[in-house]
């Protein structure tokens, strides 16, 4: 199973909004299995140190049903999360699709 991810990050009227890609770019279909109802997380930290300030997931819950995904090749699933309260800064995002193949992906961004 080869899922590659991808995480872009746009600031839309002071929100940040991140959008993981995490598409089969193998040669065979791909299933992943999800042990919860999350699909995605993403943690943001200050640029220039490893001072975590926000994760989407924090204070969320969420059902406990085991869940499987088929994603054919050249597939993505594409999951979004808002950040409704970022402060101005430099940062550095870390998005994981939460499935067991867990891919992830990092960028930088500025509010």
């Amino acid at each position: 199973m080869t899922l590659t991810a991808t995480l872009d990050v746009d600031i839309v009227d002071g929100v940040a909004v991140f959008e993981l890609h995490a598409e089969n770019t193998g040669d065979t279909a791909a299933t992943v299995q999800f042990p919860t109802g999350q699909t995605v997380d993403v943690t943001v930290r200050e640029a220039d140190s490893e001072t975590l300030v926000w994760r989407w997931s924090d204070g969320q819950l969420f059902a406990q049903t085991l869940r499987e995904q088929t994603v054919r090749p050249g597939e993505t699933i594409r999951e979004t999360v808002r950040w409704e309260t970022p402060q101005a800064g430099d940062y550095v995002a870390h998005g994981t699709l939460t499935a067991d193949a867990r891919p992830t992906a990092e960028t930088t961004f500025s509010v």
